[in-house]
């Protein structure tokens, strides 16, 4: 009977050994896990944290590419209106000019013999002849100048369209990655594979960290 009592003593104690191994096993697989879960909680927040700061810069970057553009533009504008100032004002100069010098010629031509004035009326109109070519190829300087400028107006507008689409196609992707991240941590299902290096998300947004 003693000996009977000896090996059930055994078995408990060998029983309860495994139970506590058992008990410890799990407590430190639950530990690992909720540890697990918790480093891949805080590597999701920390990708979330610097795909809001990558939207931040990128917004940022876009409005000072915005002032830029508007500022190139007004001082195109500012450029053109100072030269269309000033080709008035020389228009006006000139006008002024040109009547002096009528009212000079015609009391000239009065006090003039007719072979004297025919020759002086066929030197004006070769002058004349000289001056409206100069102011035509003044005309298509101009012309080609303005041409130029709304070019330019035109390429900085497409630069603009081309970043804003750009920015447009990024945010939507960090819109659908919080979408994305917020879903995986509601559902506590996890993994380093489906979480973005933040070094790795900045490279693809082409920023520097």
């Amino acid at each position: 009977i003693r000996k009977r009592e000896q090996e059930r003593l055994v078995r408990e104690e060998e029983m309860q050994r495994n139970l506590d191994q058992e008990r410890r096993q799990r407590e430190e697989n639950f530990r690992m896990r909720k540890l697990k879960e918790q480093e891949e909680k805080e590597s999701l927040l920390e990708a979330q944290h610097q795909a809001e700061l990558a939207r931040q810069r990128q917004k940022e970057k876009e409005r000072r590419d915005r002032e830029e553009h508007m500022r190139r533009l007004e001082e195109m504008r500012k450029r053109q209106a100072e030269e269309e100032k000033l080709r008035h004002e020389e228009e006006l100069r000139l006008q002024e000019e040109e009547e002096c010098r009528r009212r000079e010629e015609e009391a000239q031509l009065a006090l003039m013999a007719e072979e004297e004035r025919i020759a002086y009326l066929k030197r004006k109109a070769e002058e004349e002849e000289e001056q409206r070519k100069a102011e035509e190829e003044e005309r298509v300087r101009r012309e080609a100048e303005a041409a130029r400028m709304m070019e330019e107006a035109r390429r900085l507008a497409a630069e603009m369209a081309a970043r804003k689409a750009s920015l447009e196609a990024r945010l939507r992707f960090v819109r659908a990655f919080h979408l994305e991240s917020r879903g995986l941590e509601r559902d506590h299902n996890i993994t380093p594979a489906f979480v973005w290096s933040y070094f790795e998300f900045l490279h693809w947004l082409g920023i520097d960290p």
